[in-house]
């Protein structure tokens, strides 16, 4: 059984839906595997491919345009939800806003669970939030754990 959680984030008349779907990219990827290894021993691949797997074979293909602005790893979750719920890859300068306000919502995470990740966190940790909150400072793996908290 899958666990599904959904958080919306939103910029002035646009939403976006946010899915985190916890074991379906496993499912997906076992699935896709299958479906190579049907593809390799015949011609013919599978009649019936799953609506999953069809929007995973076409996201393989796909080739994402990400600037290295800084907002990177957020506008790369932004980009990824846009493609998992099915909605259109919204243009770069709503995906610059998205990732901003994901952005927003990762440092909010950091302040409210401050005695759980201060301890993670290089420096003082203030300096740390608030240089966080700056639109061109790069994320890493403390930023991505946390935006996997706050779209739970």
């Amino acid at each position: 059984m899958m666990e599904m959680a959904t958080r919306s984030i939103g910029y002035r008349e646009k939403e976006i839906q946010i899915e985190v779907s916890l074991k379906s990219s496993e499912v997906i990827r076992d699935e896709a595997m299958k479906h190579v290894d049907a593809t390799k021993k015949s011609a013919m691949p599978p009649k019936k491919l799953s609506k999953g797997l069809k929007r995973h074979l076409k996201r393989l293909k796909a080739k994402p345009s990400i600037p290295g602005d800084g907002r990177c790893l957020f506008r790369s979750v932004v980009h990824g939800a846009c493609v998992r719920s099915g909605k259109a890859i919204p243009n770069e300068d709503l995906q610059r806003k998205l990732a901003d306000e994901l952005r927003s919502m990762v440092a909010d995470e950091f302040v409210s669970k401050r005695e759980e990740t201060e301890w993670f966190v290089e420096g003082d940790f203030d300096t740390y939030v608030s240089q966080i909150r700056q639109p061109h400072v790069w994320g890493g793996e403390p930023e991505l754990f946390m935006a996997s908290h706050v779209l739970q």
